[in-house]
């Protein structure tokens, strides 16, 4: 990809008619999404998710890590796309099979880390 382009991560917030503060908002944006799938991938890693046996909700992993349950929600899909580095190893989320949230009791997608590394 050319500097030029735009990747589905660095999508920019703020269009080019807005006032500075949509593009201060919209940086502080991309800079809490990419902490927030770090501290995802860290989560993962640490309870050992990492096949479709063990694959949580988003809801589950939202109530874990003590976060809104839209935060992994917004970044499983991003997640999906790009691998990301733990500790030097590369992943990529997967999904897992669908089966009733412990979290909020309905039927919700699961995911899991796919070691890329290997």
């Amino acid at each position: 990809m050319s500097e030029s382009q735009l990747s589905l991560f660095d999508t920019p917030r703020a269009h080019h008619n807005d006032p500075v503060t949509s593009y201060k908002a919209a940086e502080r944006a991309g800079h809490t999404a990419r902490a927030h799938r770090q501290q995802i991938a860290e989560f993962l890693c640490r309870h050992n998710i990492f096949d479709a046996a063990h694959a949580m909700t988003t809801a589950e992993i939202a109530y874990a890590m003590g976060l809104e349950r839209h935060v992994p929600a917004r970044r499983m899909s991003e997640m999906m796309i790009r691998e990301f580095a733990v500790d030097g190893v590369r992943y990529r989320v997967r999904t897992g099979r669908r089966r009733q949230c412990a979290a909020c009791r309905n039927e919700c997608m699961t995911y899991y880390l796919e070691n890329q590394t290997v």
